[in-house]
C-alpha cells in the first residue's frame, strides 16, 4: 500500500522558499518500526518481525535493517538522479556532480513508546542514529556537507504507549547532546482516531513547518 505525508507540503514549501534549486526528497517510512535494535524485545510483536534504525542492529533481513537500508537507498537514489535527463540541466549548470543532503527529518517513537526496554534506551539511540548517519552520509563522495541538520518529531503527547513520557522526556533532552538538532512537538497537532497517526490536516501543517 503507497501512502503520503508530511512531505507533500514539505515539498510545496520548499519549492517556493528555494524557486531556483532542485530539491528532491526521499523518503523511507516502514511501518512500525523502532529505534531500539530488535533483539532486545525478542525481535517481534504480535508475531510480526519489526524493523529497526538502530546503528547496531542484527536484523538478518535487508529490509529490516534500516539504518543500512537508507544509506544504500540514499546512494541510489542520487545515482539515479545522476543519469536523470531532468537532473542533468541542474548538474551542468553546478559545473560537478555533487548533490548535498540538507536535512533529515525522522518522525517517529511511537513503536519505542509501547515497550518500556526500547523507550528507556531512547536517549541513547537517538544520539547514536543521528550521529551515525551524518558520519556514514558524510562519508560518502557526493555528499558536500560538514553539519546536517537533524529534525525530530517529539510524539505526542496523547498517543498510545505505556512508556511514552519516557520517549517525549528522551527526544526534548537530547538536543543538549546532538549538535544541529531541533524538535518539532507533534502535541499541538490532531491525531486519527487510533490515537498514533497524525489526520490529514496535520500532516500538512507538519510538512509546512519542517
Amino acid at each position: 500500500q503507497t501512502t503520503f505525508g508530511p512531505e507533500l507540503s514539505l515539498a510545496s514549501s520548499l519549492s517556493v522558499a528555494y524557486p531556483n534549486e532542485n530539491i528532491y526528497i526521499a523518503k523511507m517510512a516502514p511501518s512500525g518500526s523502532f529505534l531500539e535494535p530488535s533483539a532486545t524485545y525478542g525481535g517481534s510483536m504480535g508475531g510480526v518481525t519489526r524493523a529497526d534504525w538502530s546503528t547496531t542492529s542484527i536484523a538478518t533481513s535487508a529490509d529490516r535493517n534500516l539504518f543500512n537500508l537508507i544509506l544504500s537507498s540514499a546512494t541510489t537514489t542520487v545515482k539515479g538522479l545522476s543519469v536523470s535527463s531532468e537532473a542533468q540541466p541542474f548538474l551542468k549548470a553546478r559545473g560537478n556532480d555533487i548533490f548535498e543532503v540538507c536535512g533529515i527529518f525522522y518522525v517517529n517513537g511511537e513503536s519505542d513508546a509501547a515497550v518500556a526496554a526500547a523507550a528507556s534506551d531512547y536517549g541513547t539511540n537517538i544520539k547514536d542514529f543521528a550521529d551515525g548517519l551524518r558520519s556514514d552520509l558524510s562519508s560518502l563522495d557526493w555528499v558536500n556537507t560538514s553539519a546536517i541538520p537533524f529534525i525530530q518529531t517529539v510524539i505526542h503527547d496523547d498517543t498510545t504507549g505505556a512508556a511514552k513520557s519516557t520517549v517525549r522526556a528522551a527526544q526534548l533532552a537530547v538536543t543538549g547532546t546532538v549538535g544541529m538538532l531541533t524538535n518539532y512537538d507533534l502535541s499541538s497537532l490532531t491525531l486519527q482516531s487510533n490515537s498514533r497517526d497524525l489526520d490529514a490536516s496535520s500532516c500538512i501543517v507538519l510538512g509546512d513547518a519542517l
